[in-house]
């Protein structure tokens, strides 16, 4: 398992005034994604025994923008470890479509956050990097 993975993260959204907002631990770094545009993040296994790095994902809309009409679908490697947080309690579904895993979040005011990071214990990483790609 490589100590860091490359993870490139993409905004497909149809809405040009939707971004999405991307906070990484390890440099304390947050960055806006823009519409069809992308960025690239190590993702390392952990800091130290406490700490394990992680990268935060959400949205951001422009004000006065309408709710999200349609659904959002995240396309990520299914070997990531993720928690999606919603205040709202909004419910996803997920899908498994070979070695991916999609999260499809019904229309909702884009208030919930993923965070994802690497498995604790050794596993079937093999790429030095990979992609995580948000559509609607």
């Amino acid at each position: 398992m490589p100590d860091i993975v490359i993870i490139e993260i993409k905004n497909k959204l149809a809405k040009p005034k939707i971004r999405i907002e991307v906070y990484h631990y390890v440099t304390g770094v947050t960055d806006i994604i823009p519409f069809n545009r992308s960025i690239s993040l190590p993702l390392r296994t952990f800091i130290s025994d406490q700490n394990f790095d992680f990268i935060r994902i959400n949205l951001e809309k422009d004000p006065g923008e309408p709710v999200l009409t349609s659904e959002i679908h995240i396309d990520l490697p299914a070997w990531i470890v993720f928690d999606f947080f919603s205040p709202d309690e909004t419910r996803f579904t997920l899908r498994y479509p070979g070695d991916r895993v999609i999260i499809i979040v019904p229309p909702c005011p884009p208030t919930w956050k993923l965070k994802i990071s690497r498995p604790t214990q050794p596993g079937p990483i093999m790429e030095k990097s990979d992609t995580i790609i948000i559509v609607n």
